[in-house]
């Protein structure tokens, strides 16, 4: 196998500029090149909007809850290209019939473009809590009213999203270890308004 040599240069090949050389763009080209403006596309900002028709109390539990505002376009790190943060903020009153945890996992958003839907998730938190938006995290019976905040990587270029809370079914245990009773699965869905202009 032969190997192939680096071209050599010939004697007289240059190995300086010339004196007159320029060494700077003409004043034309180089105020163009300046004034030419850099594009970049634009992130949409964050928008809050208040909401008061979403409130509701689980029928068998007693729990109450109210979703008091939400967040679209919340800048965090955590979406991932394309998706948008939105945050919840919601009250919870947890009742005290049963022993119950009401928890992240219980509320969803979905879309007509993402019928599976996101659940509220911990990475956008970090950044949740440095805009001063507590999160809520669980809550169960005995803890009283709890008010905070819960972060949702949901879909891409969305208008506007369904937000549903799912309580399953449950198997209850009764005082007498013999006796049980069954709840059964508790679901209200509601469509939430599309975020305004806010670029």
């Amino acid at each position: 196998m032969r190997r192939l040599l680096p071209p050599t240069l010939p004697t007289d090949y240059p190995t300086e500029l010339p004196t007159n050389y320029p060494t700077e763009l003409p004043t034309e080209l180089s105020t163009s090149i300046a004034a030419t403006p850099t594009t970049t596309s634009a992130e949409p900002k964050p928008v809050e909007i208040p909401l008061t028709n979403i409130i509701f109390d689980d029928p068998e539990t007693q729990d109450h809850i109210e979703v008091l505002s939400i967040i679209r376009n919340f800048p965090s790190d955590a979406r991932g290209t394309g998706r948008e943060t939105v945050l919840l903020q919601v009250k919870v009153i947890p009742g005290e019939v049963y022993t119950n945890i009401i928890s992240r996992g219980d509320f969803r958003l979905s879309s007509k473009e993402d019928k599976r839907g996101s659940s509220p998730t911990s990475y956008p938190e970090e950044a949740m809590k440095k805009a001063g938006h507590t999160p809520i995290g669980n809550v169960k019976s005995g803890d009283g009213e709890r008010v905070g905040w819960y972060g949702v990587i949901a879909g891409k270029n969305v208008d506007s999203y369904t937000l549903t809370y799912t309580r399953q079914a449950a198997e209850i245990l009764m005082p007498s270890a013999s006796d049980k009773k069954e709840i059964p699965k508790f679901e209200k869905s509601f469509e939430l308004p599309a975020a305004p202009s806010s670029k």
